[in-house]
């Protein structure tokens, strides 16, 4: 298939090339002026320029459809995603992981399931209830669990789970139960490890596995261990990270308590 699209758009694009000379050497139906001289090659009746014309126009066509066949049909097919956990406006990853794929040209983001506002809080902030209005509006569903969202995923639908961690592995069970076949989980993942290897294998004994891709912290990464070990090397020289958490000094218990797991291992 590759093989063939790509023939296409040589042969496509070659014919459209060759044919944009021949097309203006005749633009307006003017015949070109006789031949000075009985001995000059090629000269062309009006019958000939004509046929000339009209077929350089005709080998255009045949070029601009064999580009458009030469188009990968995945370009234009868009990717399903249900969010689950939202959380606050501006505080949250899932609100952060949701901006942002809302900016996405090939993600459509169709779903939003928010089991604590939605769910067991009896006193709904007022920056959520006016952020699901907006989405709401933009034709996004919410929900309180993926029950309400259906029985089964659409094609072509990915989940990310990025509620409290104590919540993911049943949301990830929920999500492969519906039959999701690409799962993106925000770190940590699960409040254990044994949580987390049992979720695996949920995922892979499934009649077709499903693709399962797991958030890390970037303060482990290779570019920044290399940035880290540069600096190690250069007198006097430091790095330093910054967040763009919105939290302020009053607010810290409550993420805390939320995140009862521990900074160390939610960052892991």
């Amino acid at each position: 298939m590759i093989l063939r699209g790509v023939t296409r758009c040589n042969v496509g694009t070659i014919l459209y090339v060759s044919s944009i000379p021949l097309a203006f050497a005749g633009f307006g139906g003017r015949r070109p002026a006789p031949p000075s001289s009985s001995h000059a090659p090629f000269p062309l009746s009006t019958f000939d320029f004509t046929c000339l014309l009209y077929g350089s126009w005709a080998l255009a066509i045949v070029a601009l459809y064999c580009l458009t066949l030469s188009r990968p049909k995945s370009m234009g097919r868009k990717v399903n995603v249900v969010l689950v956990g939202c959380g606050m406006p501006k505080k949250s990853m899932g609100w952060y992981h949701l901006t942002q794929l809302l900016k996405m040209p090939r993600a459509r983001v169709t779903d939003v399931v928010e089991p604590f506002f939605l769910g067991v809080c009896s006193d709904v902030p007022e920056r959520f209830t006016s952020f699901m209005s907006d989405l709401q509006s933009r034709g996004i569903k919410f929900h309180k669990s993926l029950a309400e969202v259906g029985d089964e995923f659409p094609p072509k639908t990915m989940v990310l789970i990025s509620a409290r961690t104590s919540d993911n592995p049943g949301h990830f069970e929920a999500a492969l139960d519906r039959g999701a076949k690409c799962i993106y989980l925000e770190k940590p993942g699960a409040p254990t490890v044994k949580e987390l290897v049992r979720m695996k294998h949920l995922a892979s004994s499934r009649t077709v596995p499903c693709q399962v891709y797991l958030g890390y912290n970037k303060n482990v990464t290779r570019y920044v261990r290399s940035a880290l070990a540069y600096a190690d090397s250069v007198p006097g020289s430091h790095v330093e990270f910054v967040h763009n958490n919105a939290f302020r000094p009053e607010e810290l218990e409550e993420c805390f308590a939320r995140c009862a797991e521990g900074m160390l291992k939610n960052m892991a």
